[in-house]
């Protein structure tokens, strides 16, 4: 179930899509930074986001530029999507596949795959590729696959 808190950043997120679309890339940045001011989160105007995420407390999540979040993924409070520099000194976000579960205050970081069903737990550090249906805690550590 979503929250008005989660709905009202949702519209002002796709008007400030459409903007970009039409009037260019200052009208995008307006609305991206009046969320910021108005909602305690940071998601980028350029992060692909598919449909029926659900975000239920959206307090202190941050989702970088090029994030792809697919459709079904359910996000807690707290979630970091950022990026880090990879072997080739190339910046880049996480994919985020069908059906994913984002623990509270889980973080992952580069240009990584979290599988279809996998789940991250709360307070996690993902930085390498998650197999799907996988859990994850702690730092990396895969403790189930089905």
């Amino acid at each position: 179930m979503i929250g008005y808190y989660y709905c009202y950043e949702r519209a002002v997120r796709r008007i400030s899509l459409l903007n970009r679309k039409k009037h260019g890339e200052f009208l995008s940045r307006f609305f991206s930074s009046l969320i910021r001011i108005i909602y305690p989160c940071d998601i980028d105007c350029h992060a692909k986001i598919g449909e029926n995420v659900r975000i239920p407390h959206a307090t202190g999540i941050v989702i970088g530029y090029s994030a792809v979040i697919e459709d079904d993924v359910l996000i807690m409070s707290g979630v970091v999507i950022g990026s880090r520099f990879d072997h080739n000194g190339e910046r880049g976000h996480a994919t985020i596949k069908k059906g994913a579960m984002l623990g509270a205050n889980c973080v992952i970081l580069g240009r990584i795959t979290v599988g279809e069903g996998a789940k991250i737990g709360a307070g996690a550090v993902v930085t390498k590729d998650v197999p799907p249906n996988a859990t994850v805690v702690g730092v990396n550590k895969i403790i189930k696959t089905s």
